[in-house]
């Protein structure tokens, strides 16, 4: 389950920050545990999840966050996943909430591949700046 999200490149100095919240069945422990990751990716490479990293998923409590500073312009895919199997007598969905903030763009109906594959490339380096001018020539000797 997840969303797109667009990041425009004059936009870009900020946080992107997403929170996933549920209600869990009480319990002493975490009884049915979602992951939220972000992915980013182009039409070159492909998504790819860059939040969170890879051993620091939280699997103890029922409100997630990332916070991605000065995100890149793009897509990135906001992804909410179970982690194991959910308690009985619960189903195998679990309801939630979640919050995108930042400024971004959300793009509806996109899957996750058509997400990245309609990445756009980054825009074009500004042209370099001309040489200076050369100082003027002494006048000739007498």
């Amino acid at each position: 389950d997840g969303f797109c999200l667009e990041v425009n490149p004059y936009d870009a100095e900020f946080e992107l920050r997403v929170t996933l919240v549920w209600t869990d069945v009480a319990d002493e422990r975490l009884v049915n545990d979602l992951d939220l990751e972000l992915h980013f990716g182009t039409n070159f490479v492909g998504m790819s999840k860059i939040l969170p990293l890879d051993g620091l998923e939280d699997h103890t409590n029922n409100v997630e966050r990332i916070i991605h500073s000065n995100p890149q312009q793009g897509r990135y895919w906001v992804k909410v996943k179970k982690y194991g199997n959910f308690g009985s007598g619960i189903g195998s969905t679990q309801k939630y909430a979640i919050v995108a903030t930042g400024t971004f763009t959300h793009l509806e109906d996109k899957t996750y591949r058509s997400c990245a594959l309609d990445n756009p490339p980054p825009p074009p380096s500004p042209p370099p700046s001309p040489p200076p001018s050369p100082p003027p020539s002494p006048p000739p000797s007498p």
